[in-house]
């Protein structure tokens, strides 16, 4: 076995201050695995906006606990440099939650900030959002260049947020609904966090008490009725969508696990239930909202959200504002009433939760379908009265896997050299490289087509894994059902011809 391989193993080893961890390295060491051991030692996990992600096990190229508390470690030099004394630190219920929570907390106080420490209820949030660029590239410097982690100091007495924190959340989202009364909503926190907070918030607003999933209902970290815990993954809400046709409910609605995003599922005309698209949610909320034209302020989306929530704001005068992908831009915009990205996520008061969260999202969308219901109508045919009003936009993401984030910039580099004239049967009317913007947003890795037949398509990589994303619309105007079926043909033609660019 490659001897620098060993002596990194080693030194990583002699650094790492959990004894399993420790372990899983000297085991796989005895065995000669060196396949395994340089999918571990394929340098450090990269922290970005999102901070860092990566699966659980040794080494730098895992989630642990070394990786975390360099990570913390760097992040305080970093803090400190900028001025900052102070840190909230939240957790969920996944595996090492516990102990990277502790971790951080005694870097953080070793380093000498105030400290304190949130529960693993959602709804807890601050003044404040993901950070943006040039932010990571600092800290991940700064992380380069902690000592080594035995050195670290290490301190205790940090404070415990109380339940005042979480009573005012849900008082201050509670207070969203303007008009409850009874409806039937099924609930599912997909195997998370959100069931308490999501009770306490419909019990203060008035509403009855949601329909729970049992089986989802509590967090366990093995999400053991999923493939994977994410709402948009196919077979996701499976359960509530049963538990619903059960019941006979008015609206399902579903978290993620740490409840900031939020998905609903509606039964259309004959009964059949399905689950609404992000950019359908998007426009529910965003007519409802700047429909009521109770708060001043601006309404926004990311780029690769539908076009259709611009032209709501115009039809009832709001400023309008498109970002770069990701809840941390449109978190920065001053005085938001109503922000949404494709991707599930909403913000429906920003002077409360400057961020996506799923729980307020759910009880506007309740509200919603409640007033709908008072008046005789449903979300379903309010969609199409959208429709109508604005046409049919049928949005579609595609994703294609690469094996590397070389491929990927690859075939981006490969479209900017020789753009194409047209895709399928749709001549490019415009090209605009993202890189080199000329709208006023930042420079970021995408590309966006405008395609003859009012068709938009954007190809960017993804911020998470090796992944080209292609987000299609379609905008088809009038009558409603034949929109639909002309829209829908374009998408899957389009789908076959983007996946050969």
């Amino acid at each position: 076995m490659d001897a620098k391989l060993i002596a990194e193993v080693e030194r990583w080893i002699a650094e790492d201050p959990d004894p399993t961890t420790q372990s899983e390295l000297r085991r796989l060491l005895e065995l000669r695995d060196e396949a395994t051991l340089r999918s571990c030692f394929s340098g450090f996990l990269e922290f970005g906006t999102a901070g860092l992600r990566g699966p659980l096990g040794p080494g730098p190229s895992r989630m642990n606990r070394a990786v975390v508390t360099k990570t913390a470690a760097g992040l305080a030099q970093y803090m400190k440099k900028n001025s900052l004394h102070s840190v909230v630190i939240g957790r969920d219920a996944r595996y090492g939650s516990e102990d990277f929570t502790r971790d951080t907390a005694e870097i953080m106080q070793g380093a000498g900030f105030e400290v304190y420490l949130g529960g693993t209820v959602n709804g807890v949030r601050y003044d404040g959002s993901q950070i943006i660029a040039p932010a990571d590239k600092e800290i991940s410097h700064e992380i380069a260049q902690v000592p080594p982690l035995p050195t670290l100091k290490r301190s205790q007495g940090w404070k415990v947020l109380d339940e005042e924190i979480i009573e005012k959340y849900i008082r201050t989202t509670a207070a969203l609904a303007d008009a409850p009364a009874d409806l039937s909503v099924v609930y599912t926190a997909m195997h998370g966090v959100g069931t308490e907070t999501i009770e306490k918030v419909f019990a203060a607003a008035g509403f009855s008490p949601l329909i729970l999933v049992p089986e989802q209902a509590h967090p366990d970290p093995d999400f053991p009725t999923v493939a994977f815990p994410n709402p948009e993954e196919p077979g996701a809400i499976d359960l509530a969508l049963a538990k619903a046709q059960a019941v006979k409910a008015d609206l399902v609605i579903a978290n993620d696990p740490d409840a900031d995003r939020c998905a609903a599922a509606i039964a259309d005309a004959h009964g059949k239930w399905r689950m609404l698209r992000g950019d359908e949610v998007g426009a529910l909320l965003g007519e409802y909202i700047a429909g009521a034209g109770k708060k001043p302020g601006v309404i926004a989306n990311s780029i690769v959200s539908s076009s259709i929530l611009k032209k709501i704001a115009e039809a009832h005068s709001y400023p309008f504002q498109e970002t770069l992908t990701g809840f941390k831009w449109i978190a920065k915009i001053p005085n938001l009433v109503f922000g949404y990205e494709e991707a599930l996520g909403y913000c429906v008061d920003s002077h409360s939760v400057n961020d996506k969260d799923g729980i307020s999202a759910a009880l506007a969308l309740t509200q919603l379908a409640l007033n709908l219901k008072k008046q005789g109508r449903t979300i379903d045919a309010y969609l199409d009265e959208i429709w109508s009003k604005y046409g049919y936009h049928a949005t579609k993401q595609i994703s294609v896997r690469t094996t590397s984030v070389d491929d990927m910039t690859k075939v981006l580099g490969q479209i900017r050299a020789h753009v194409p004239e047209s895709i399928g049967k749709f001549a490019v009317v415009k090209f605009d490289d993202l890189e080199t913007p000329t709208d006023g947003l930042p420079p970021t890795n995408g590309v966006r087509f405008f395609l003859s037949g009012d068709v938009r398509v954007i190809i960017r990589p993804s911020g998470t894994e090796p992944k080209i994303k292609c987000y299609i619309e379609v905008v088809r105007k009038g009558e409603v059902s034949a929109a639909k079926a002309e829209a829908h043909q374009v998408m899957d033609s389009l789908d076959g011809d983007l996946r050969k660019l």
